[in-house]
């Protein structure tokens, strides 16, 4: 595992937790050998979205629904309505 930033000392509140950012944030937890914890954020889906992900005939019946309403996606994510 390679460290991009420089590791910088936290401090716990009077509890003995540690702020890891926004209420909610989802992270994937390892702990090594050495006793080392490392945290990696994630974003994690329902098992219910990966299988409707995961299904070929039902993205190209979405993709034709998007063309036939007018909303064809470009490269980057944004929707395009078609208008100019």
């Amino acid at each position: 595992m390679s460290v991009l930033a420089t590791p910088r000392p936290v401090r716990t509140d009077t509890r003995g937790r540690l702020s890891l950012g926004e209420p909610g944030a989802e992270y994937l937890l390892w702990e090594q050998a050495d006793g080392a914890i490392v945290l990696k954020p994630a974003i994690t889906i329902s098992t219910t979205d990966a299988a409707l992900l995961a299904d070929d005939r039902l993205q190209e019946r979405i993709a034709r629904a998007h063309r036939a309403a007018g909303l064809v996606r470009r490269s980057g994510g944004r929707r395009d309505t078609g208008t100019v």
